[in-house]
């Protein structure tokens, strides 16, 4: 493997700097609140610096959303990989998102500003990557034959639109403790709808 330059160096460190503030200021403040000289400045780098980086507060914010997303998507592929049955393996996802759901970054920057600053084409709240996790897990339990299913895919919209919608519920904004009874009953809920209630 080829040693990185240090100009390499450089570039990733101030790009993390830059990501980094702005995931501080946009979970802060909100996108609208924020300023591009703002994130400068809270990364110890110049606007000129900034631009080099990123053409515009859109494609930081961009970069912050998939960054932020990314860590819990891969928390939700790694609870969907371990062994067990389908349902055990469905409720180690459940525990892995709701967990991640209730921290403050995730929420403000995914479940809160994204559906409104980030224009998707599906028109979804829910993201394009966490998507991808849900809907591979769909398919790994149709294919093992743990649930039946004639469309996994819309299978796979349904359950991210859910998942959205019960976090956006749990944990912060005027609800800042919904009830461990309440989160069970979801994921009583969402195994039934996969499960048939068994």
């Amino acid at each position: 493997m080829v040693p990185k330059t240090l100009r390499q160096e450089h570039t990733e460190h101030t790009r993390r700097a830059l990501v980094d503030a702005a995931t501080r200021l946009f979970a802060e403040r909100g996108y609208a609140d924020t300023s591009i000289d703002e994130v400068a400045g809270a990364a110890r780098v110049t606007r000129g610096a900034l631009y080099h980086h990123f053409a515009s507060k859109q494609e930081i914010f961009t970069a912050v959303c998939d960054a932020v997303d990314g860590a819990v998507v891969a928390r939700v592929r790694e609870a969907a990989a371990g062994g067990g049955t389908g349902e055990q393996r469905v409720r180690r996802v459940l525990d892995a998102y709701f967990e991640a759901s209730r921290e403050p970054a995730y929420r403000a920057i995914v479940l809160t500003e994204a559906h409104v600053t980030v224009a998707r084409e599906d028109g979804q709240r829910y993201t394009p990557a966490m998507f991808a996790a849900v809907n591979g897990l769909v398919l790994d339990l149709a294919e093992a034959g743990e649930i039946s299913v004639e469309d996994p895919e819309m299978l796979g919209r349904l359950l991210c639109a859910t998942l959205h919608e019960v976090a956006s519920a749990i944990g912060g904004g005027a609800r800042p403790s919904t009830s461990p009874a309440t989160v069970e009953y979801a994921k009583k809920i969402i195994c039934d709808m996969l499960f048939g209630g068994r």
